[in-house]
């Protein structure tokens, strides 16, 4: 990266939002992952300002608060017209970083760039785990009694798989009886011109929000993550993906997941797979400052109109 282009994106501020989420799998270290990018920002002299969201977790029974929290989190940072670049923690966090975004773009689209397709239900699931299961409880397959905070719903026709290639019986009905737009990393991996081509074009003039996962890329490249599968993506081609929909989209956040520092087997992997998801997050930010456009304020009366909590602070 040359040093014109790194000033450019450096001196922009954003919002960094933490959301150290374990409870949804085994692997408890994931929550150091937002930690270890801040630190990485600070480090590459970002200018952010950082946001945590805190609560008790429980891999025995699902505290819903904490995702409640930085649902709320993440609300309050765009209705304040701030661009959030949100770190886990494992997956199970869009339950709340998406739900907050729905809140205010009544239309959001998300591409969600992963190895799996965290779409089990607790019915379906084979493992329990519940980082497999933020789509359904977003697209309404799944509910929580009582969380009544979760009341917006992500459309089926607004949800794009990228680069999905582990995914279990039942997602795969889900997935088909939703008619839910999916490219396999095979898929891509042939054909990555055509289909970046298609959903810059798909995506055109939407607000659109990118969760990816480490897991999405070949282990090769990011190592240190939980659930790594063969045969992933290149970080060129996702950087593409992200670089052609931010020039045709409003690209409103990105979140990175699945980070976790205490697993790796060389020196640097954790740096390696860190870096991924900043440098992909800079391809946002990058095409933000050159356009001099930010969503926020100036637009917020035609979006939802939120929480009534929120909305009384603004």
């Amino acid at each position: 990266m040359d040093d014109d282009l790194l000033d450019s994106m450096t001196n922009k501020s954003f919002s960094f939002i933490e959301a150290p989420l374990y409870q949804g799998q085994k692997n408890r270290g994931v929550s150091l992952g937002p930690a270890f990018l801040r630190q990485a920002l600070t480090d590459q002299k970002f200018n952010f300002t950082s946001q945590v969201a805190t609560g008790s977790q429980s891999k025995q029974r699902i505290n819903f608060k904490i995702y409640e929290e930085l649902s709320y989190l993440v609300e309050r940072e765009v209705r304040r017209g701030q661009l959030p670049f949100i770190a886990g923690g494992d997956h199970s966090l869009s339950i709340g970083s998406i739900q907050g975004l729905l809140r205010y773009f009544d239309h959001l689209k998300v591409i969600w760039v992963d190895a799996h397709g965290d779409i089990n239900t607790k019915k379906t699931s084979q493992t329990g785990a519940f980082h497999g299961m933020p789509l359904a409880y977003l697209l309404g397959l799944e509910r929580e009694e009582g969380e009544l905070w979760m009341s917006h719903r992500l459309k089926p026709e607004n949800l794009i798989y990228f680069g999905v290639r582990d995914l279990d019986a039942a997602e795969k009905e889900f997935l088909e009886r939703y008619r839910i737009r999916y490219f396999t990393a095979q898929q891509i991996q042939s054909e990555s011109d055509d289909i970046i081509r298609f959903l810059s074009s798909h995506c055109m003039g939407a607000k659109v929000f990118f969760s990816i996962d480490a897991d999405a890329f070949d282990p090769a490249l990011a190592p240190s993550t939980g659930v790594p599968v063969q045969n992933g993506l290149s970080f060129q081609i996702v950087r593409e993906l992200v670089r052609r929909v931010s020039l045709s989209a409003q690209v409103v956040g990105l979140e990175y997941v699945e980070l976790n520092p205490q697993i790796f087997k060389e020196v640097g992997d954790v740096e390696r797979t860190a870096q991924i998801g900043i440098d992909l997050f800079s391809e946002v930010l990058n095409h933000k400052n050159r356009e001099g456009i930010f969503y926020g304020r100036d637009d917020r009366f035609s979006h939802s109109e939120g929480s009534d909590l929120l909305h009384t602070a603004f």
